[in-house]
């Protein structure tokens, strides 16, 4: 016999020959079985999901993207993107790859309407912009996001003095 309630409470259900309904283990629930299912189907979905809407980093990068790029995707281009500030020459040193990891930006960047560098709060890349061919890195643009949405500001490359290269033109469909 035990003592207390716990006891007495066992005493009583032996008598009146109260059976406990069995419970399953856990790993043999049908809840679990199919839980695990959907999260394993609706994993690599909104993982894709995620990466596009710049909620999350791929899990991925190509071999020759550094760890401190970081990728930014639209809804027609995707881009790795390594930029910085270099305060005493007041330019961004930026380079940006494709998904593939071949070079498509490089070089020091200023803002195209305010000619001096962007600062932390507006480097923020969307996409590039290459030079018609796409065989010129050191003359692409670099679209920045900001409160106007995907293209909020540009920048442009610029030589060691701070004047912009050769500009183009591109046309948006």
């Amino acid at each position: 016999m035990l003592p207390g309630w716990f006891g007495a409470r066992m005493e009583a259900e032996a008598r009146e020959g109260a059976a406990k309904p069995a419970v399953a283990p856990w790993h043999k629930r049908g809840e679990f079985w199919t839980a695990l299912i959907l999260l394993v189907i609706l994993a690599k979905p909104a993982y894709h999901i995620g990466v596009t809407y710049n909620l999350w980093q791929p899990l991925t990068r190509p071999a020759n993207v550094p760890a401190r790029a970081r990728f930014y995707a639209t809804p027609n281009d995707e881009a790795w993107f390594d930029c910085t500030i270099d305060r005493a020459r007041d330019v961004n040193p930026c380079t940006a790859w494709d998904s593939d990891g071949r070079v498509i930006a490089r070089g020091k960047f200023r803002l195209i309407d305010k000619h001096r560098a962007a600062d932390a709060s507006e480097l923020h890349p969307s996409m590039v912009k290459r030079y018609p061919g796409g065989h010129h890195p050191e003359l692409a643009w670099i679209e920045l996001y900001g409160k106007d949405g995907l293209f909020s500001n540009r920048l442009v490359p610029v030589d060691d003095a701070g004047r912009p290269l050769e500009s183009f033109g591109i046309t948006l469909r």
